[in-house]
């Protein structure tokens, strides 16, 4: 018979103030429940790229990561994992969080699949539009996007799709796009081999771009690869530009 299992609801719709429940074993105590609300539903932590995470002032302690954290429905909407906690004590203040429930999702789903979290990667180099760059590009200064820093290589997806350094990325498969995070995860939830439908800013003018991503294993190998190179390349030539001067004639001194 199949056992009876938690449901997912959309996280991306938590919301300030919602109900939270947090479900687990802190400190050994098992099967406990403590509830909260949801003080922040997109608390981004530097510890991770690939996802927000739910803050909530529900009780977490040691023993609580990786359980659930609920809605009032009863559906999941995070993974408990880690808390704020001053000094060594380990102890919850009621400040916590939650993976987002559709990271969780997606990676369960991923798991099942192929027994492997595969993520798709584009291999072009991004960085925040930032005000000066707007400014040279002919955009307004509050224009949000990712700007594309460096020309792609070639090889990668970015460069087959026909993306060129100084193109404004602000939208990807209908999701607005305003922070580096936005692009990076929208890309990595999906598959290796999945088209990614991006709005674009070139030359000031709106342009679709449909491009199939690589595999973020595979290119992150290859940038290293190719970083390596280069590296090899300058040390190369920086050697032999001491070899050329080490072997030079001594000047004869002036009559």
């Amino acid at each position: 018979f199949p056992l009876p299992c938690a449901v997912f609801a959309d996280s991306s719709e938590a919301f300030f103030g919602d109900d939270a429940w947090a479900i687990g074993n802190p400190l050994g105590q098992h099967a406990s429940i403590s509830k909260g609300v949801v003080s922040n539903p997109t608390r981004a932590m530097r510890s991770s790229v690939y996802t927000d995470y739910i803050q909530t002032d529900a009780t977490i302690n040691r023993g609580n990561s990786g359980g659930g954290l609920f809605n009032s429905d009863f559906e999941v909407i995070g993974t408990n994992v880690a808390i704020l906690s001053p000094g060594d004590s380990g102890g919850s203040i009621g400040i916590g969080f939650a993976i987002q429930g559709n990271t969780t999702a997606n990676i369960a789903h991923k798991l099942i699949l192929d027994g492997i979290v595969k993520r798709g990667m584009m291999g072009i180099n991004i960085q925040d539009l930032r005000a000066e760059e707007a400014t040279e590009l002919g955009l307004p200064e509050n224009q949000k996007g990712v700007l594309i820093s460096e020309e792609p290589s070639a090889g990668f997806p970015g460069n087959d799709a026909g993306l060129h350094k100084g193109d404004v990325i602000v939208e990807v498969d209908g999701n607005v796009v305003t922070k580096n995070e936005d692009l990076i995860r929208a890309v990595s939830n999906a598959y290796p081999g999945d088209a990614a439908n991006l709005v674009i800013i070139r030359n000031g003018e709106l342009m679709e771009i449909e491009l199939v991503l690589g595999d973020r294993d595979e290119i992150e190998a290859q940038m290293m690869e190719q970083r390596e190179a280069a590296v090899a390349e300058q040390r190369r030539l920086f050697e032999l530009q001491q070899e050329k001067k080490d072997g030079a004639p001594t000047p004869a001194p002036a009559p």
